[in-house]
């Protein structure tokens, strides 16, 4: 069993002034946070199904992770790093070709292999 925590709280680490989300690889839970996902904390109108398209996007980002993903070179992937909004934006909410071959993979054997990038 995988736990996602949501938090309308601003998520960062001393190395990053903030984070959409987190989550430690293989680990049992990830957290995501709604406070720079919304719409208007960038000056835009508010836009429900952008701030629920984010919303999941992060959630299945962060939740690849516990199922031992790492980050994808794919800007399409959602296993994409997003650091700005807009690359979370132009992502896709699905798994790249290869990222869900690694996900089978954990799904089976229990471990990822070595992944050459």
């Amino acid at each position: 069993m995988k736990i996602l925590g949501v938090t309308k709280a601003d998520l960062f680490i001393p190395i990053m002034k903030y984070l959409f989300g987190e989550a430690q690889v293989s680990g049992k839970g990830a957290i995501i946070s709604l406070f720079r996902l919304r719409p208007e904390s960038y000056g835009l109108e508010p836009d429900r199904d952008l701030y629920w398209e984010r919303i999941a996007k992060e959630a299945i980002h962060e939740l690849g992770h516990t199922f031992g993903l790492t980050h994808c070179r794919d800007p399409l992937c959602v296993m994409n790093s997003s650091c700005l909004i807009g690359e979370t934006d132009c992502k896709g909410t699905e798994l790249c070709p290869t990222c869900q071959e690694l996900y089978l993979w954990f799904q089976e054997k229990g471990a990822l292999p070595s992944r050459l990038e």
